[in-house]
C-alpha cells in the first residue's frame, strides 16, 4: 500500500527486476514453471525431485529471503531496498543452482 501511495514511479523498476527474474528462472532445469510476472511478485513451482525448503535454506545462507508458501512453490518480491546491484546478484546465484 505504500509503496502504490508513495512509490508508483519507482514501482516499474521493481517490476522490470521482477521480469529479469522470471526471465532466468525460465531457463533453470530445476523450474517446472513460472507464474507470467506482472507486479513485482515472482511465484515460482519446484521441479518434483528439488526441495522448495532446501532452496530457501540455500537463499538464507546468501542472504536471499524468499518464502516457500505451498509445497515445491515458492515467492520472491522485489522492492524499493533491491536495486540492479541485488538482482545481479540474485540471477548469479540462481545460474549457479
Amino acid at each position: 500500500l505504500y509503496a502504490l501511495e508513495n512509490n508508483v514511479q519507482r514501482l516499474v523498476e521493481d517490476h522490470r527486476r521482477a521480469q529479469e527474474i522470471e526471465q532466468v528462472l525460465k531457463s533453470r532445469n530445476w523450474i517446472k514453471s513460472v507464474i507470467p510476472v506482472e507486479t513485482n511478485i515472482v511465484n515460482l513451482e519446484l521441479e518434483d525431485d528439488f526441495s522448495g525448503s532446501d532452496l530457501i535454506r540455500d537463499l538464507q545462507s546468501k542472504e536471499v529471503f524468499a518464502v516457500e508458501y505451498a509445497s515445491q512453490k515458492v515467492r520472491l518480491v522485489t522492492h524499493l531496498d533491491f536495486g540492479d546491484m541485488q538482482l545481479e546478484r540474485l540471477l548469479n546465484i540462481f545460474k549457479s543452482i
